[in-house]
Formats: structure tokens, C-alpha cells, sequence
């Protein structure tokens, strides 16, 4: 496995993150292999995992080796008997003696990996002579490097490595322990060591490995069609040794029995409880955590959890460069890494691991019926228990309960006066006792009781009330003070005892210098920082005096753009400022500003939103993915780690204002198509060191 160990190293292995098993579950993420990589073909029709670390990839037009680093690929050449005999490989298998099987739908060779040949001899053919070289149905390695190899009309034959002695077995009408039939497809073994051989009709034989005889049997009462002398039964049996018995040519679905329980369960699309996305399934296996994934034709990965037998689907998602690469699923295999690869039919080779990604994306699945949110989010906020409310673009408010993996969304009723005043939920913030304000473009204030809405709008007649029902910013301060920051109404401060607001607008004494507020934080001094369309504002908690630091033209330590979208205070006390156009690090002691962009290692000028971790690093989002400054001592170094959709990102692109860090650490991020979760960590990415 060395060379597999070194592949690791290489796609960065970074942490995982578990998120919920319901039908709104964080996608799996996938990274994709194609010819562009020096696959041969990208119609595969097999994967299979050597025991030297190798991954091969059967295709219609070649044989491909891969080492985690390049392609060996292996195809026929005329006039060379020791090349690869025939192009088009179906099933792989690998013997006692490190020999490959190679199968083809008529015919199989045997791959010698000292000499880098192909031929058709070998030991076991020389040991016994009734060991036929046609109707080869699955050659299976037992715990003890015995092998089992199947014969759809011979029945089952027996490699015992130790004796050095090959066996039949067969059917016998006149012995109950022999097997039920001739006609063996496949071969499993489960965790005591017992052999489960099954037959063309459905039935499994167990089968004791010491003695040879048949000591139980299983009967899957199979649909007349999948016994069919074509369908090419296979065997699956998982870590808890319950069976799961497929098809890939029948249609038919996926049959479970569960052992303890003899429980027996179809799974196939017309069920409404055990639904697949598909009835054609090409491969079955188990991932690290205990988790069964079902290769389909045209319905994807079909994952189904163990405990509740409930079904989650994987599908490709077109523009989404991390899901799958097509929903025709040819072949499933796992590494000893953890590693699973997918094949595909016309679309190359997928692969996931569940730390492959550094970031944990999770977004609504654009097949569900019954989406609990649209992709496009807006803001975050979290209550004293740790769960989540989210803002979306048109889907109103989702509050995400982590403990219980389940959601619920909160949408406008046009007849009830006490639902959410308009869908397009742009800012969040749960207060001190648990209340949670909602803001809106267009649709005012919200204040959520837990059971109704109240609603807050601007009334022209009304003195006290909202300025604009443009909600871009709320925000309690240490004081438990609630401050709303407005799209062309300034800033308002929210007076308890009058259930009314306070104004604080351009032109008027003492304060802010934009009715257009895009930012609102507080520091350590409890002063209020202000970010408006046209610089930065700060409240001196001192003086009650508000205080303005402006963009100027060429014009070296102002501010480097009017547009002032995020403010944060960083864990050693320093004030950043993110602008249209770039990252501005304050000096309280001068007034003036040090200015970071594209040049200095940002991925892009546009500093959405800004979030700072408990090393003191500073998560920024801009228009062109995510970065991650890092800070010297002293300011002695400046090093920016710059990460893209190849890291696992929702989009290169993020909404103003949508990131959150929870109580626990976490960082939380949101775009147009979808949201990414992480707990900061040492990276292995892009770095740029600036001094």
C-alpha cells in the first residue's frame, strides 16, 4: 500500500465532518479522473484494489493500472502473445499467489505481475485437471488466502492454500450437505469464517469451512426474472454479516436479509419505503462507517444507513464539479485507505473520502421534491443550544436542528398577518433571551417569539417606526443593545420600552455618513464599527461620538474603497476591513490603514465577509473563492492560503454577510449554491508569503 499512502499525502487530507443522514444531508464530494488524466477510456466496466496498493480500471478500451500518481494502461498488440489479449476487460479478481483474473464475457486470462504478461497458464489448471476453464463466475480470496472459485454449471471449487489440494464441490441429490445446486454465481465469506456460495435460483448455501458441507441455507425467494440464466447474480455480505443480493442486468432491485432478525426487504423504485433511484445495480459495498452504497444505471449512489435502512441519494449535479461526473454508476470499489472509487459509464472515475475535502459542502439536492431551502443563502445565526437559523434568497427562514438532523422552514403566508413578512431573508441575530430577529429586503423587521412573527415596517406617519424595510444588518452589542443597519434608512437602534426604533441618519448631528449600512461589529472597547457604502463609521463607547475614516483617491493610508462590507476585530485586537476593493488593516494609534490585495495573495479584490478563528487567523470570502490569512508575530509576515472548488467549496463566489462562527469554532460560509462548514485547521494549499 505505499504507493496509495503517497497518493494520500497528495489530495490533502484535511478533517471530516459529520452533518445529517435525513433527506437534507451534506452532499458527498468527489473528485473526477477521465482521459484528460491519462485514463485509456472513460467507459469503465470495472474497478478493482490489487494487494500491492494498485487501482485498476477495466475500460472498453484498455486495461489501466494506477499508482496514485500516473496511468499504466495495457492493451492488445497484434502479433504479441504475452500483451493484453482483449481490450474490453469485465471482472478482475486476484488470487493466493498475487496472479490477476481477468474476465472476459466469453473468456479469461491471467495477468503475471513479475513479467508484465498476460497468458492462460497457471498452477491451479496443473494441480487438477477437471478445474474448467469456462463458466468462471467469481474467483473469491478467503481470510486465509484460500480460494473459491465459482462455475455457473460446475458447482464450486476449492484452493486450500496449506494442503496445496484443489476440490469440487457439487450438488448431490442423495447428500442434504452438498450444494443445492450447480449453478454458483458468486462466493462471500462472513466475519466466522463460514462460506456463502450462491446459486442461480436465489438460494445461498452456508458452508462449513472445515468440514465442506452445506449447514444452512437462506432461500431469497427471488422474482422469476432474476433467475434467469443470464443475470449474473452477485453476493455482498456487510460488516454486521447481513446479505445483500444483486443484479446488474435484471432490474430488479436489491434484496437484504438481515441474519439476527430474518428479516428480508426489497429495495427497488416502485417502494415506498425502501425506494431506489434505480432497479438496475451495478455494485454494492460498505464505507468505514457502516454506511451500504448502491451503485445504479441512470439513478446514481443510493446510500442507505444500516440502522434505519432509510435511502439518501448521490447524483450529479450539472455545474457542480465536486458531485458525480454521471448518474450511470458501472462499478464500486474501496481501498484500504478508505479511499471509495467510482465508476461511470461514458464519464471516467469518481472518488470520495470522507477527509478528502477540507471544507464540507452541503447544499439542497435539486431532485428532492420537498427542498427545505434554496442554495442561494444570506445570512446565519445561532441560538444558546448550538443549532442553526438561516437566511435564504427567496426561501424564507430554515431553523437547523443539529441534535436532531432535522429542519424546518418558516415562509411568508400572504393571509397570516403573524408569518414571516417576506421571503428574502438577508440578516439574523438571536438576542440575549433567545428572540430571534429576522430582516427582509423589501419585508422590514421580523421578531420570532417561537410561536408568531411580529412584524416592524416603515410607517411614514409613524415617527418611531423603521426608516427602510431594506434589513441589512442586526446586531446586539455587549450592552444587549440591538442595532439595524438599512439599506437607505441608516442606522437604527431598537428602544425596548417603546417597541419603536431610534434613527441615526446621514446629515444629522453627530452621526454616520451613509444611510446605506453594510456592516455593523464591536470591538474589545465596546465601540460600535460601522461599515456604510461610503467608508467606515466607529461609536466611541467613551464619548458617544461617532468618528468617520473615508476613502481618498490616491491618497496612501485611506481607506482603499468607499464600500465597506465587513469589520472584524481578530483575537489579538486588531481591526480588518473588508472593501471592494481590498483587505484594510487598521493602525489605531495613526488612523491609517495598510492595504492587502490580489498582488499581496488574496484570490481576488472583493472582501465579502470575514470571520476570525481562535488562532487569530482571518477566513475571508471574496468573489473568487476563500482565504485564510495568517498573521506573524509582530506583523512580521503577512501568509494568505488561498482555496477554490477543487478544495470542496460551494462556488468560487460568496454572498455578502453569510458566514457564521458557532460557539464550538466552527466556520460557516455561504453562496449562491449552497453552504460550506469546517473547523479551522492546519491546510496544505496555495501560499503566498508576503513580508
Amino acid at each position: 500500500m505505499g504507493c496509495m499512502r503517497k497518493f494520500l499525502l497528495i489530495v490533502v487530507i484535511l478533517l471530516g465532518f459529520g452533518w445529517p443522514t435525513n433527506a437534507q444531508q451534506a452532499a458527498n464530494q468527489f473528485r473526477r479522473i477521465n482521459t484528460e488524466w491519462g485514463l485509456s477510456n472513460n467507459q469503465i466496466n470495472t474497478i478493482f484494489a490489487d494487494s500491492k496498493g494498485f487501482v485498476w480500471f477495466a475500460t472498453i478500451s484498455g486495461l489501466n493500472r494506477y499508482d496514485g500518481y500516473s496511468f499504466h494502461v495495457f492493451k492488445n498488440i497484434p502479433g504479441n502473445p504475452t500483451s493484453l489479449p482483449e481490450n474490453s476487460i469485465q471482472e478482475i479478481y486476484e488470487d493466493h499467489l498475487g496472479f490477476l483474473w481477468l474476465f472476459t464475457n466469453n473468456a479469461f486470462y491471467i495477468y503475471d505481475a513479475e513479467k508484465e504478461s498476460f497468458g492462460y497458464d497457471h498452477e491451479l489448471f496443473k494441480k487438477n485437471t477437471t478445474l474448467p476453464r469456462s463458466n468462471i463466475s467469481s474467483l473469491r480470496l478467503d481470510s486465509d488466502s484460500n480460494v473459491w472459485i465459482s462455475n455457473d454449471q460446475m458447482g464450486l471449487y476449492y484452493y486450500e492454500r496449506q494442503s496445496d489440494q484443489l476440490q469440487r464441490l457439487f450438488h448431490q441429490t442423495d447428500v442434504a450437505a452438498s450444494l443445492s445446486t450447480d449453478r454458483v454465481w458468486d462466493v462471500a465469506f462472513c466475519s466466522q469464517g463460514y462460506v456463502y456460495a450462491l446459486h442461480a435460483n436465489g438460494v445461498v448455501d452456508i458452508i462449513d469451512p472445515e468440514s465442506l458441507m452445506v449447514v444452512d441455507r437462506i432461500d431469497f425467494d427471488l422474482d422469476p426474472e432474476m433467475m434467469d440464466a443470464n443475470q449474473k447474480l452477485r453476493l455482498f455480505i456487510d460488516s454486521e454479516d447481513n446479505l445483500w443480493l444483486y443484479s446488474f442486468k435484471s432490474g430488479n432491485g436489491l434484496y437484504y436479509y438481515h441474519q439476527k432478525d430474518e428479516k428480508r426487504v426489497f429495495f427497488h423504485p416502485e417502494s415506498t419505503r425502501y425506494p431506489l433511484s434505480s432497479g438496475i445495480v451495478s455494485s454494492v459495498l460498505e464505507d468505514s462507517r457502516g454506511q451500504i452504497w448502491v451503485g445504479t444505471d441512470h439513478g446514481g449512489i443510493n446510500l442507505i444507513d444500516k440502522e434505519t435502512l432509510e435511502v439518501r441519494v448521490e447524483q450529479s449535479v450539472p455545474g457542480d464539479a465536486t458531485s458525480l461526473s454521471s448518474n450511470s454508476i458501472t462499478a464500486l470499489c474501496q481501498t484500504r485507505d478508505g479511499i471509495i472509487w467510482v465508476g461511470t459509464f461514458k464519464k471516467g472515475v469518481n472518488y470520495h473520502h470522507p477527509e478528502l475535502y477540507q471544507f464540507q459542502l452541503y447544499r439542497s439536492h435539486p431532485m428532492l421534491e420537498d427542498k427545505y431551502f434554496s442554495n442561494d443563502v444570506n445570512c446565519f445565526a445561532e441560538d444558546a443550544v448550538g443549532n442553526l437559523w438561516i437566511g435564504t434568497n427567496g426561501e424564507g427562514l430554515v431553523y437547523f436542528d443539529r441534535q436532531k438532523n432535522r429542519f424546518r422552514k418558516y415562509k411568508n403566508q400572504p393571509d397570516n398577518p403573524n408569518s414571516l413578512s417576506n421571503d428574502v431573508v438577508v440578516s439574523l441575530c438571536v438576542d440575549h433571551t433567545g428572540t430571534v430577529w429576522a430582516g427582509t429586503y423589501q419585508g422590514g423587521l421580523n421578531r420570532f417569539d417561537g410561536r408568531r412573527f411580529k412584524r416592524y415596517r416603515h410607517d411614514p406617519e409613524v415617527a418611531s417606526s423603521l426608516s427602510d424595510d431594506r434589513i441589512w444588518q442586526i446586531f446586539e452589542d455587549s450592552q444587549q443593545r440591538l442595532w439595524i443597519g438599512t439599506l437607505g434608512g441608516g442606522l437604527e437602534l431598537y428602544d425596548e420600552r417603546t417597541d419603536g426604533f431610534v434613527h441615526h441618519r446621514l446629515g444629522d448631528f453627530n452621526s454616520i455618513n451613509s444611510d446605506y449600512v453594510l456592516a455593523l461589529t464591536e470591538d474589545s472597547d465596546g465601540n460600535i464599527w460601522i461599515g456604510t457604502s461610503n467608508g467606515l463609521n466607529v461609536l466611541d463607547a467613551a464619548t458617544r461620538r461617532f468618528r468617520q475614516y473615508a476613502h481618498e483617491p490616491n491618497t496612501e493610508g485611506t481607506l482603499s474603497h468607499e464600500n465597506v462590507l465587513s469589520v472584524l476585530e481578530d483575537a489579538d485586537g486588531r481591526l480588518w476591513v473588508g472593501t471592494r476593493n481590498g483587505l484594510n488593516l487598521l493602525d489605531k494609534e495613526t488612523g491609517l490603514f495598510r492595504v492587502f490585495r490580489e498582488e499581496d495573495g488574496l484570490p481576488d479584490h472583493n472582501i465579502i465577509t470575514m470571520q476570525g478563528d481562535a488562532q487569530g487567523h482571518i477566513w475571508m470570502a471574496t468573489l473568487n473563492g476563500l482565504s485564510n490569512l495568517k498573521v506573524g508575530p509582530n506583523e512580521t509576515y503577512f501568509e494568505f492560503r488561498n482555496y477554490d472548488v477543487l478544495d470542496g467549496l460551494q462556488g468560487q463566489e460568496f454572498n455578502e454577510h453569510a458566514s457564521l462562527k458557532t460557539a464550538a469554532g466552527e466556520m460557516v460560509f455561504g453562496g449562491a449554491t449552497g453552504l460550506i462548514f469546517f473547523i479551522p485547521m492546519r491546510s496544505l494549499n496555495t501560499v503566498t508569503s508576503l513580508r
